[in-house]
């Protein structure tokens, strides 16, 4: 037997679902003697726990009890995976064929409110990240590729923390504190120019030989990302003293 589930179920669903179906098949068959092998320990344990709420779980053991009722016997046999035991291996095929199959099998069964909980879930963060991805450069997409990457902080001082993430998002008291006080933006004292993230970390000459001594790159995509760098990121913020004014 071979079918194929949505793509929303996950692989404990569908091997619970397997043995659900198994477990119809033997209901409503002639023979007495039942022996079901399966490498789903987790199924297993399921059904061994009486707080088990799951409901396709509560459908197996319902359906093991009709079975019983039927003066049938059903012995749930666990054996472990891929290690060559013949009649797993030619299980694991079929499972394989079966996600070529063009039709999806119907279930008969509320799908686990895990598997939809997660799909939704799946579907809401995609969407994130093509909103993320199609709309216009902001400084974090400087160093942030999608909504998915994890960006290392390398530190547990909170101080460092936000110093690192006002950085990556290129705001903070020092570059942007005249959107609040409406003043004009706050000029480089080195260069006169307008203070920025980039600026403090690649651009200003007056710093150039700070940087060569904290081994910071030009690029500061670079410098915010690698695990590295990132100490000595705060020890050069430090040496110029403004590690309370980003």
């Amino acid at each position: 037997i071979k079918f194929k589930l949505n793509d929303i179920c996950s692989v404990a669903f569908s091997e619970a679902f397997a043995i659900r179906k198994s477990l119809k098949k033997i209901l409503y068959s002639k023979e007495i003697n039942y022996a079901l092998f399966t490498d789903s320990l987790s199924v297993i344990n399921g059904i061994r726990n009486p707080g088990n709420k799951e409901p396709i779980i509560l459908d197996i053991i319902n359906l093991i009890r009709e079975i019983q009722n039927n003066k049938k016997t059903i012995k749930i046999i666990w054996i472990p995976s891929h290690i060559g035991i013949q009649g797993n291996e030619q299980a694991d095929k079929a499972a394989k064929e079966a996600t070529a199959l063009d039709d999806i099998c119907t279930v008969a069964h509320p799908v686990s409110h895990h598997d939809l909980y997660n799909s939704i879930q799946k579907q809401i963060t995609n969407k994130w990240n093509y909103l993320w991805s199609s709309n216009p450069l902001t400084k974090l997409h400087i160093v942030r590729n999608s909504i998915f990457e994890k960006i290392p902080y390398n530190t547990t001082n909170r101080r460092d923390q936000v110093i690192l993430t006002r950085l990556r998002i290129g705001h903070s008291r020092l570059t942007h504190s005249h959107l609040f006080t409406h003043n004009s933006p706050a000029l480089c004292q080195h260069c006169n120019i307008r203070i920025t993230i980039p600026h403090i970390l690649a651009e200003c000459p007056a710093y150039h030989q700070s940087r060569i001594k904290y081994n910071i790159p030009p690029d500061i995509c670079i410098s915010l990302k690698n695990k590295t760098i990132l100490p000595n990121i705060i020890k050069y913020v430090n040496e110029l003293n403004l590690r309370y004014l980003l």
